[in-house]
């Protein structure tokens, strides 16, 4: 029997009602507070835009709202020069034409930019604007934004080569897909061989069309220097490719609004990027029709972030490819750019290729990777008419004109052999690489949006979003296995696992389904955080909570199903485990049916409800983020640190099937993520259901909801097995300690501080267990669940969460500067002496158990005060000190809890201090130490003071001090290896801008160079003239013109 999931109630912000729905509108929400990493937070519409594109009888135009109405921005976009407006809108509806992206930046110098708005105006015309350069403007009123013909904020126009379909947004840029030609249809058709389905082969191009040719390309030798400075001079490169199969791209990429439209390279294999036989071939299929663009996440301890991945849907087998993207390896080009020309040896290399029997070519893909080379001609070959426009007029060819008879064209081209890629001469950027191909139940002809919605989710082990989760056709047929199927839902969530190599992805495969009626993805959980260690791979190296992966979000799955015909809202991680059910409380949608979700952000998302031609949007925010009460969500946190990084669920033997899922009948190894997710949502959901039902007199109700769970799942009660017999108590320890409640002395004391969030409300004493069993009930799912596993698996639960809150007691002692039965009496002497006198009296008998076994890893009670105090003391009582240290030692080993980040702080710098056995001298560690406090985020010795206890600053202190008195000099070898945040840390911020203006060892040792290799010719004529005439600054301007590997000025496709 499936245990029933606690139900959660969404806060609603927003409704939305209206009547039937304008196709001729595409709505895109995105989060400003996600973008601007939180500037905006005093709106309050919580920081969330809205940009839509609106069709009009007489204009279109884009318009940037806040969720509240205000408008933002507001500009027209360009007519579309070759169909009327009425055709235009089916584009618009189909395919995404807005994004918010990042460019790369312009210089090395130049920090990253915020992201922008990226708009299709029409198939010819790319607008980027800076909606969010000005912060103030967000905050600018309605009324001051009347005018709506307005042309907003400032951007770019780009026009582009080609008629372009859709746009993507990338890490650094834009993916641009290219509306497929009458050209492309005809090579599909006859199946031309080659690299592409649409290379066009040995066609002279057309003397009309493009009104510039294209110029030579060229990009430098150093791939990895992300600048479009003209200042450098270039070591330009020549895309080589096979000149009798000439690739028609139809994917293409932008990295910068300055920068060049380049088409997108298809690589050999799952982890290529390098030329094969030094031809690259362009990604020209047409029937693949890219749907989305992924970067998948790592959380904490990932030692980098995977390559993006690309979905695209074939048209004709209706089915998904996933791809890998990744930079391309270019090639090194030997001869400076003023020997060569670019359309001359472009033309010469062509007319050559027509004398070459085919099977030379052939031969020379098969000599492995080979450097372009560059061919030298004469600078006196001109351009002639012919090669003005290699495309002609066929990327401009306006599908949707009415005179256009596409057979008619189709067949004229029997007659000749096809045209050459005026983007034969550019090097790609990117290459894509297939990585798997959907198998299974193809979509049906009539599905147009479902096969197009795709993303990532957190995986089981909570350690990234790399699931990728795929929309199917809900049939008995396809790959995953499954033997049965919901009816009553018309759609199936495919899960399909990502496995990160050394080089990237290198594998997908499948995971699980989930039937649904819809399904977008949702952050409302933190992510469990990594561990501490050293030496451990996968754990956090430094332990600040500031850290920006400490507030890294899961991504979850917020599915709609059917369930006793009636839809129902539910969240899952990873679209197996069912973590909790979804409310809304609002009396007016009971009437309503509910329909879809929509325009997902973070922990909002759109719940679409319908009833005849009435419909009504609800935008709702959803959070399991106990904010009220800081000690609770931080233990919870740690109880997920705890049992995530100590379970290995074995999902990898067989894909999840349905009716697993529909159970929630998991293997036993399955527990050590499934308990903490329901832990959490069980307060959660008994909080909200009994808020109105705690007395006045309990300061923080979630912290007794939450010992009231943990008293229902681990003291043993009420916890039945199949044969419905009960466990005993094993030991009242637990009540005793969850009774003791150690942080209302620190309310009382010093750790007031650690309550500012929450208006200085202190924690009571809860009644007893028993006594609010009531509260909540014994129904808790986290304890159904439990009940299932074996009692030697119950009872590793029981042990990894008392020690990882013992160690958070720790944690908190530290953090303010300031207390059972037979089994575990040294720890309850050890609560009553930390607590003593400020103890709350609690009414519990400690009554001694038959129990016999402890629910503790550690021999001995640990400590964080006794392991710090015995540091100093290794060298005067070594035995002595030796057993204070036993305890934590064996937790640095294991990894210590992502939460506890002040044991973390002080354990390592303590460690570094005092431990003299790796021998390194007293000024040597505390110069590490100086260094060990900037890793964890320490910057100036005020922030010692504010967070640790002052018999634990001291000995950091006067490291501090030493090394001010001593610090390393700029002259020293070791000084380089001192940031200079290291001599403002200690107080020398003279000897920090000293040692910041003194040449690095590779400058140092550099021999002086006077000569410069003339790489155009111009070197001497420059020194000459600027002799004669040093006022006249001409050549200079020529020469760098030449040297440039763009045009400064000049664009052309």
């Amino acid at each position: 029997m499936v245990a029933p999931r606690p139900t959660i109630e969404a806060l609603p912000l927003h409704v939305h009602s209206r009547g039937p729905r304008d196709e001729h509108q595409q709505r895109m929400v995105s989060s400003v507070t996600s973008l601007l990493g939180g500037e905006l937070n005093i709106l309050q519409d919580g920081g969330e835009l809205t940009a839509s594109i609106q069709l009009g009888s007489a204009r279109r135009k884009v318009v940037v709202q806040r969720m509240g109405g205000d408008t933002v921005a507001s500009f027209d976009l360009p007519s579309n020069p070759s169909s009327n407006e009425s055709c235009s809108g089916n584009w618009t509806h189909n395919n995404p034409q807005l994004c918010w992206a990042n460019f790369k930046a312009r210089s090395k110098t130049e920090g990253p930019k915020r992201k922008m708005l990226c708009v299709l105006g029409n198939p010819t015309t790319l607008l980027v604007f800076d909606v969010l350069g000005d912060a103030s403007s967000l905050t600018t009123s309605s009324s001051q934004l009347e005018n709506e013909s307005m042309l907003g904020p400032n951007g770019h126009t780009i026009p582009l080569p080609f008629r372009a379909q859709s746009i993507f947004a990338t890490e650094t840029g834009l993916l641009i897909t290219r509306i497929p030609s009458d050209e492309d249809y005809y090579h599909d058709r006859i199946g031309l061989d080659g690299r592409g389905e649409n290379d066009l082969v040995d066609q002279p191009p057309s003397p009309v069309g493009l009104s510039l040719p294209a110029t030579p390309r060229s990009i430098r030798q150093k791939t990895d220097v992300e600048e479009l400075s003209l200042d450098d001079p270039p070591d330009p490169v020549r895309m080589n490719y096979n000149m009798q199969v000439s690739d028609v791209p139809c994917l293409f990429t932008i990295c910068h609004p300055l920068d060049e439209i380049r088409p997108l390279a298809v690589g050999v294999g799952r982890a290529s990027s390098q030329p094969i036989g030094g031809q690259l071939s362009l990604f020209s299929d047409i029937n693949e029709t890219l749907v989305s663009v992924h970067t998948p996440r790592f959380f904490h301890g990932a030692p980098g972030s995977p390559s993006p991945i690309c979905v695209t849907f074939n048209e004709t087998t209706r089915c998904h490819t996933v791809w890998s993207l990744k930079p391309v390896i270019s090639p090194i080009q030997a001869l400076p750019l003023w020997r060569t020309t670019g359309r001359g040896a472009w033309r010469d290399v062509r007319d050559s290729g027509k004398d070459e029997p085919r099977n030379q070519v052939a031969e020379s893909k098969t000599d492995g990777v080979m450097q372009s080379e560059a061919q030298e001609t004469q600078n006196t070959s001109i351009d002639s008419t012919e090669d003005l426009a290699p495309l002609g007029n066929i990327l401009h060819t306006s599908v949707d004109d009415a005179s256009m008879d596409r057979g008619s064209n189709i067949s004229n081209l029997d007659q000749n052999e096809g045209l050459h890629s005026s983007f034969s001469d550019i090097h790609p950027d990117y290459t894509i690489s297939r990585l798997y191909t959907e198998e299974g139940a193809p979509y049906p002809a009539d599905d147009s949006n479902g096969c197009r919605h795709s993303f990532l989710a957190t995986t089981v082990e909570g350690k990234g979003d790399t699931l990728l989760c795929l929309f199917g056709p809900n049939s008995s047929d396809g790959d995953s296995g499954n033997d049965s199927r919901s009816d009553n839902d018309p759609s199936l969530l495919r899960c399909y696992s990502l496995h990160i190599g050394d080089a990237g992805i290198d594998s997908v495969r499948h995971f699980a389904d989930i039937p649904c009626t819809s399904a977008k993805p949702v952050q409302v959980i933190p992510a469990p955080l990594a561990p501490f260690s050293l030496e451990r791979e996968g754990c956090r190296r430094t332990g600040r909570l500031q850290n920006e992966d400490c507030c890294a979000m899961a991504t979850d799955i917020l599915v709609i199903r059917q369930h006793d015909s009636k839809p129902t809202l539910g969240l899952y991680r990873a679209g197996v485990i069912h973590v909790a059910n979804v409310a809304i409380p609002l009396d007016d949608l009971h009437s309503l049916a509910m329909a879809g979700l929509a325009n997902s952000v973070d922990d909002r998302v759109d719940i679409e409800y319908v009833r005849d031609l009435k419909a009504t949007t609800v935008r709702v925010s959803l959070s399991l983020i106990v904010k009220s009460s800081p000690v609770t969500e931080t233990a919870i946190r740690t109880i997920e640190s705890s049992l995530f990084h100590n379970s290995s669920p074995s999902w990898d033997a067989l894909p999840c099937s349905l009716d697993m899922i529909q159970r929630q009948d998991f293997p036993p190894s399955w527990s050590g993520v499934t308990l903490p997710l329901l832990i959490r949502s069980d307060c959660t959901a008994s909080y909200q259901r009994n808020s109105a039902s705690f007395s006045n007199s309990v300061e923080d109700p979630v912290w007794q909801v939450l010992t009231i769970v943990l008293g229902d799942l681990l003291l043993g009660k009420q916890i039945s097995d199949e044969a419905g017999s009960t466990q005993p108590k094993e030991c009242s320890a637990w009540e005793e300690l969850l009774r003791s409640e150690f942080h209302q002395a620190f309310c009382q004391g010093e750790g007031e501080h650690l309550f500012d969030d929450v208006d200085g409300l202190g924690v009571s004493l809860p009644p007893s267990v028993s006594e609010t069993s009531n509260v909540g009930g014994s129904t808790f799912t986290c304890v159904q669940v439990a009940s299932k596993t074996k009692p030697d698996e119950y009872r590793v639960f029981k042990v990894l969460i008392f020690d990882a809150l013992h160690m958070l007691h720790g944690t908190f002692l530290l953090s303010v500067a300031e207390s059972i039965a037979s089994p575990m009496l040294d720890f309850v002497d050890h609560y009553h002496r930390l607590l003593g006198g400020l103890r709350c009296n609690s009414s519990a008998d400690v009554k001694p158990t038959e129990e016999t076994k402890r629910i503790s890893r550690f021999s001995i009670a640990p400590c964080i005060m006794t392991y710090l105090d015995s540091y100093p003391k290794l060298l005067i009582e070594p035995e002595i000190a030796s057993f204070g240290l036993q305890s934590y030692a064996e937790i640095l080993n294991a990894g210590l809890h992502g939460t506890c980040s002040m044991t973390w702080l002080a354990v390592r710098t303590f460690d570094n201090l005092f431990n003299t056995s790796r021998g390194d001298s007293r000024r040597e560690r505390d110069r590490k130490a100086v260094q060990i406090l900037l890793e964890e985020g320490i910057y100036h010795s005020i922030q010692l003071h504010d967070e640790l206890p002052l018999g634990i600053l001291l000995p950091i202190l006067e490291a501090i001090r030493r090394c001010r008195i001593d610090p390393p000099q700029p002259s020293e070898r070791d000084a380089y290896q001192w940031p200079v945040a290291a001599y403002d840390l200690i107080g020398r911020k003279d000897l920090g801008e000293l040692t910041a203006s003194a040449p690095t060892d590779d400058e140092a040792n550099r021999p002086a160079n006077f000569s410069e290799q003339d790489v155009d010719g111009l070197i001497a004529l420059e020194d000459y003239s600027a002799m004669i005439y040093p006022r006249d600054n001409r050549i200079k301007e020529a020469a760098r013109l030449l040297r440039s590997s763009r045009p400064l000025l000049l664009r052309v496709p």
